[in-house]
């Protein structure tokens, strides 16, 4: 920083501990922070006297302790918020759902799993069109653990595609990559158990790549009224 003017202390240690703040100005010198260990010792914070040198008189740089007040601040940023409440949440905003950890099967793989010809029974549809989350679930089998109770996403599938967080990796004990959805080429596989059989895949376990799943109409009306923010194109965002 090319050297300091003051070393502010607050809060409740900086303003009440003498230790802490002796703790941590000795080890200012090389910034020419000399501390009046006395002064220190025996300063007192109040309404009246809300701040207090702490440095000796040949002390470069100012030792300061500086009495705060959390409630005040808390308060003008609760009236701030208050005064402009009807810009709150005016922003276009798409509704979020995460999902670190659920499945998408095949026609065959269902069948291994539920039993020749079995249809998913949809538990709640999702917020893209045409897509729910089943009722049916499965157990996902890794060299280490095994994780149960994973959701089937439907529809069918073309391609099995298992995706899991990073945590459930190394629970499963399986190194699976960030990837975009559907693409599985030289992934890990697991094998999966359901209550008519198992079925063991060569491969479909990712990380999903960070993603949003949005209908035209929104992702239209996000390009035409979002607000600029930052860098890249509103494409990137």
């Amino acid at each position: 920083m090319g050297g300091v003017d003051a070393i502010v202390f607050t809060g409740g240690v900086g303003e009440n501990s003498s230790i802490i703040r002796h703790r941590a100005a000795q080890r200012m010198d090389y910034l020419g922070a000399v501390i009046d260990e006395d002064r220190n010792h025996t300063l007192e914070l109040s309404e009246t006297e809300d701040v207090i040198a702490f440095h000796r008189s040949h002390s470069r740089v100012k030792l300061l302790a500086i009495r705060t007040d959390e409630q005040l601040a808390i308060a003008r940023d609760c009236a701030k918020l208050l005064r402009n409440e009807d810009e709150v949440n005016t922003l276009p905003t798409i509704p979020i759902a995460v999902s670190a950890r659920h499945c998408h099967l095949t026609r065959a793989t269902l069948d291994k799993l539920f039993g020749h010809g079995h249809e998913l029974t949809v538990k709640k549809w999702l917020s893209q069109p045409g897509q729910f989350a089943a009722e049916e679930t499965v157990t996902v089998v890794g060299p280490r653990n095994r994780i149960e109770r994973v959701r089937i996403l439907g529809p069918l599938r073309g391609v099995d595609q298992i995706e899991i967080s990073r945590t459930d990796e190394f629970f499963l004990g399986i190194d699976a990559p960030v990837r975009e959805s559907g693409k599985v080429d030289n992934t890990p596989g697991c094998q999966l158990l359901g209550p008519a059989g198992s079925a063991d895949l060569e491969d479909g376990v990712i990380c999903a790549w960070r993603h949003i799943h949005m209908t035209p109409r929104r992702c239209h009306y996000l390009r035409r009224t979002g607000p600029r923010r930052g860098g890249g194109s509103r494409n990137e965002r």
